[in-house]
């Protein structure tokens, strides 16, 4: 068949498909949900984790090196989503998604956001500069951003048979996405009204042991919805596994 009848075909199929959606308690895996129609339905706190410059990386420096980088950002902080569990279903590139369920869901992807703000800061660039110093000599420092966002999301499966994966609906994975865009250091973690409203550990993640508030609320004049004009940045970070705070970035 040619390809243009294929096409055909196939859009007709995907838009008169029936759907069947349900609730979720747990995160699904691509296998779990119906590659037609299919969609699961849950509460879920999404955390994006962006590695900052990668164009940098990948147009200046031998490509060993950025895959080095890259992978050196990405499997320490897939190993803190999992600790405080987190289940990653997304990598876009330099880019990976946590998705957070069920109770202090909002409190634990907080919690990964500093420790990733710490890894990055006090293990990571240590670590490149004592075996690549080549990098900040030529201009490459590692930095990062961390979006978090919660609501109602659904995740369906989308592409083809043997080539498809899950695609998240709803707010939280948009508005996540785009605030781990944000670059405004020292501030590494930026999160919505909603996330910091699911805080309930004012000693660890709301107030430094001094009284000073870890949070400052501004506005984000690229919002996307009416809802996220203001939003919370955060520049601490925490030592894991402990929790304890080390200290604010200035």
């Amino acid at each position: 068949m040619a390809l243009y009848h294929d096409l055909a075909a196939r859009i007709e199929s995907i838009t008169t498909e029936r759907w069947s959606t349900r609730a979720g308690l747990v995160v699904p895996k691509s296998d779990d949900v119906a590659l037609a129609g299919g969609g699961v339905t849950m509460s879920a706190t999404m955390l994006y984790a962006d590695l900052a410059d990668s164009t940098l990386l990948a147009t200046r420096f031998d490509p060993r090196v950025a895959a080095m980088v890259i992978k050196l950002f990405l499997g320490p902080t897939c190993d803190i989503i999992r600790y405080h569990q987190g289940h990653i279903r997304s990598f876009d590139g330099d880019r990976v998604m946590g998705v957070f369920v069920g109770p202090n869901q909002e409190q634990r992807a907080v919690s990964a956001a500093m420790h990733i703000f710490y890894a990055v800061h006090e293990l990571m660039r240590p670590a490149l500069d004592r075996h690549v110093p080549g990098l900040r000599q030529a201009g490459y420092l590692m930095s990062h951003g961390v979006g978090i966002d919660r609501s109602d999301v659904m995740a369906t499966r989308a592409g083809i048979r043997r080539s498809n994966d899950l695609v998240w609906i709803g707010r939280a994975p948009n508005v996540a996405a785009k605030l781990s865009a944000i670059r405004t250091d020292p501030y590494g973690t930026h999160i919505t009204g909603t996330v910091f409203g699911g805080l309930f550990d004012p000693a660890t993640l709301v107030y430094a042991v001094d009284g000073q508030s870890l949070w400052e609320v501004v506005p984000w004049p690229d919002a996307p919805t009416p809802d996220t004009h203001f939003i919370l940045r955060s520049r601490w970070m925490l030592r894991p596994p402990t929790g304890s705070l080390l200290r604010g970035l200035v």
